[in-house]
């Protein structure tokens, strides 16, 4: 419930920096690329990866019982290990 809705915002605000980035940078290019292609393909992947990471913490902090299910999920793939106590 609490996730769509900001993913939804921050996705309104990646469109309107596109355009206005698009609008703004007419005469910017980069290795042949315009600033709306460079902005879609490098620039708001990159934010939009720390904005779902920063939002899985928060998610995690809110719901500790949902980073159990995920590491309860994961230790058979060998992803998530145990950690092992020394003696």
């Amino acid at each position: 419930m609490f996730t769509i809705p900001v993913i939804h915002i921050l996705n309104v605000f990646r469109n309107v920096g596109l355009i206005w980035m698009h609008q703004t940078y007419t005469t910017w290019s980069f290795y042949g690329m315009s600033i709306f292609e460079f902005g879609h393909n490098y620039a708001a992947r990159f934010v939009s990866l720390f904005a779902m990471f920063f939002m899985a913490l928060i998610m995690f902090e809110i719901l500790p019982e949902l980073h159990r299910h995920i590491v309860r999920l994961l230790k058979p793939l060998g992803i998530m290990q145990p950690k092992k106590k020394s003696a």
